[in-house]
């Protein structure tokens, strides 16, 4: 008889530890993945930055040619009436 209650807290103690160590483990597994989320969700961050710098600055790039574009055009409208001037 004693033997038997002793086997039976053993074993309750037993399923016990194995409840709290898968419960440990659990818990470090959502860790794990939380971590890894985070990494994901900063770098996914990086590489929005990062697009928006490249964005930014094929914008500045564009606003640069247009410009020059402009003055060229002012240049070329410029010499077009100094030369309807000399025709006239």
């Amino acid at each position: 008889d004693q033997v038997c209650k002793m086997l039976g807290a053993d074993a309750a103690n037993a399923t016990s530890n194995v409840y709290v160590i898968a419960m440990e483990l659990q818990k470090k597994d959502m860790e794990k993945d939380m971590e890894l989320q985070k990494k994901d969700m900063e770098q996914q961050k990086k590489d929005m930055e990062k697009d928006m710098e490249l964005q930014k600055k094929d914008m500045e790039k564009d606003m640069e040619l247009q410009k020059k574009d402009m003055e060229q055009q002012q240049k070329d409208m410029k010499k077009d009436m100094e030369q309807q001037q000399k025709d006239m």
